[in-house]
């Protein structure tokens, strides 16, 4: 196994420390949240509530919001501001189309590649941003994140925290926006002490590889900073708890596993080295071609226990033209099995859709797609897919 960005197992065998240490940190960002956030909190509290009290959520999931709007700022705000408006409208256009249309996806990638190198990415991570922000700042926050199309589940959630922002007054709203990004400067320091430990190739790999990326239409995915590694994690732990109380009461429970688990990365091949799983549609099914496989061993585990295991090449599988896999319906339960930087999308993306979902978290990123010229088997830390699925007195691992 090469380690490239990031790796839940540390110093340990495996994972099982990481989901202890995530769980205690949890508590101290909202407490932290709780004491430099509540006028905040409560404010937008009351204008959901007065808007469609049906969209009220729970007040963690708010900080969450909140602490990516100040990561995101504190990243990117330099590169907003000096974002050329022609070239950010083009690069949201080739953003929804991509989004809509599979046929052409290609070229646009090739497109938004190079218009990425060109205008967006640059790298201000390192500056030290000014907590003074305004909403006409913030606007063009979104306007940056929209166009890199890498965002688009987040930015949705940061245009309900602009439309409150708009109505609160000029001083009002920059008071707001000042301690939001504040709260993420401490959170930036503070993962780093807890979770550093867990993102130390992250510089190695941007000194060594990132460079491959230029001109690549993954060039921001793949140059995503270590703080937003630790934003994901800490915000998956939130989502799994928020989301917890209807995954349980579901009857049905279906683990949604990446291929990048699969130990053979060919589908199909013809051959007695390639993954023979059955494609349907934009899932595959495991055929059980080898004992070896992580993704046969889950579903050996899925017949004795009671749940249903798919492969999907990609999140944007779950759903197809805006419909639900047939796999699931409202009384399934969705584990969804990610890389870091996928946590928080994928679960916006299922509770915009109405799943029950939960998340486990590779234990490191291989795919080729972004990460490895020709990919390497992943892994889940299976105690806590059991723990998740409310499984008790197993003794299987993987």
């Amino acid at each position: 196994m090469d380690i490239i960005t990031y790796t839940l197992k540390s110093r340990y065998t495996d994972s099982s420390d990481f989901y202890k240490v995530i769980k205690e940190f949890k508590e101290e960002v909202v407490t932290e949240a709780d004491k430099v956030l509540d006028t905040a909190i409560e404010g937008y509290m009351s204008y959901v509530k007065n808007k469609d009290e049906s969209k009220l959520l729970s007040r963690d999931e708010y900080i969450l919001e909140l602490l990516c709007l100040g990561t995101f700022y504190n990243i990117y705000g330099k590169s907003a501001l000096n974002m050329n408006v022609i070239p950010g409208k083009l690069l949201k256009c080739l953003s929804n189309l991509r989004r809509h249309s599979s046929t052409i996806k290609t070229g646009i990638d090739f497109l938004r590649g190079i218009m990425f190198t060109l205008f967006l990415h640059k790298n201000y991570a390192d500056d030290k941003i000014s907590p003074d922000c305004s909403v006409s700042q913030l606007k063009k926050l979104i306007q940056w994140m929209d166009a890199s199309g890498e965002f688009f589940y987040e930015s949705k959630r940061i245009k309900g925290w602009y439309r409150y922002l708009s109505t609160c007054g000029k001083k009002s709203a920059a008071d707001i926006l000042a301690s939001i990004i504040m709260y993420a400067q401490w959170f930036r320091e503070r993962s780093q002490e807890v979770l550093g430990i867990y993102t130390q190739n992250i510089e190695t790999f941007f000194k060594s590889r990132l460079s491959d990326h230029r001109w690549k239409e993954d060039i921001i995915f793949c140059g995503r900073q270590r703080t937003e590694y630790h934003l994901n994690m800490i915000g998956a732990q939130i989502m799994n708890d928020a989301f917890r109380k209807r995954f349980v009461n579901c009857s049905k429970k279906l683990v949604v596993v990446p291929a990048c688990m699969r130990l053979y990365a060919a589908i199909n091949q013809g051959s007695n080295t390639g993954c023979m799983s059955d494609a349907g549609g934009k899932a595959y099914s495991c055929k059980r071609c080898t004992n070896e496989c992580n993704i046969s061993k889950l579903t050996s585990l899925s017949h004795k226990y009671g749940f249903e295991v798919l492969v999907i090449p990609h999140e944007s599988s779950l759903v197809q033209s805006g419909s639900k896999l047939s796999n699931i319906d409202s009384d399934t339960g969705v584990v969804g099995v990610s890389c870091v930087l996928n946590l928080i999308s994928g679960g916006w993306m299922l509770q915009d859709m109405g799943i029950a979902a939960q998340c486990v978290i590779l234990d490191y990123c291989g795919c080729r797609n972004h990460w490895d010229d020709r990919g390497f088997p992943t892994e889940i830390n299976v105690e806590q897919l059991m723990r998740i699925l409310d499984i008790k007195n197993h003794t299987e691992v993987i």
